[in-house]
């Protein structure tokens, strides 16, 4: 079976939802699976419309499967939203890929953002701007620029990219 996993918010569900759908279909999965937050999205806020209609949008648009991700993880952070959407289309067993958008569009860029993320110098160089009292988003920043390029660095200014980048490093925690 070869089946590809979205995991998204949908909120709401538009066209560049349903020309991903469109593009997996046109690369030969078979079966689309989407892991969707319910009536809450990440930062805590409502969800625009509820998820039965977000849902049936998303299989209108060509998705096959919906499956809830759990609300602990739909409403945290990029990592644990992140960890709950890989862990569960993990335990599908039957995902043959994942599928995400991000504003820069670029796997191999986003790819580079998580070694420098996993490298070890990556502390050493974060602990004199947390040292400052930057914020951490402000201080991981400056060290991943510091440590590869600006360019680097502002992807971690995206929320997409964020996301995209924890998928990626969830995803090597399997």
């Amino acid at each position: 079976m070869n089946c590809a996993v979205i995991i998204a918010e949908y909120n709401p569900f538009h066209r560049g939802h349903q020309w991903q759908i469109q593009q997996l279909r046109q690369q030969g999965y078979d079966h689309i699976a989407v892991i969707m937050s319910g009536c809450f999205v990440q930062r805590g806020a409502p969800a625009l419309f509820h998820k039965t209609i977000r849902s049936y949008m998303a299989l209108q648009g060509g998705a096959d499967l919906i499956i809830e991700l759990p609300l602990p993880y739909a409403c945290a952070t990029a990592q644990r939203f992140a960890f709950g959407g890989v862990a569960l289309a993990d335990a599908m067993g039957c995902a043959s890929a994942l599928c995400f958008g991000s504003e820069c569009g670029d796997l191999q860029q986003l790819n580079q953002a998580v070694s420098v993320l996993q490298s070890s110098a990556l502390h050493d160089a974060l602990a004199p701007y947390l040292a400052q009292g930057l914020t951490f988003a402000k201080a991981r920043s400056l060290a991943v620029a510091e440590l590869a390029s600006p360019e680097v660095a502002a992807l971690l200014e995206e929320p997409n990219n964020i996301l995209g980048i924890e998928y990626l490093l969830q995803l090597q925690q399997l």
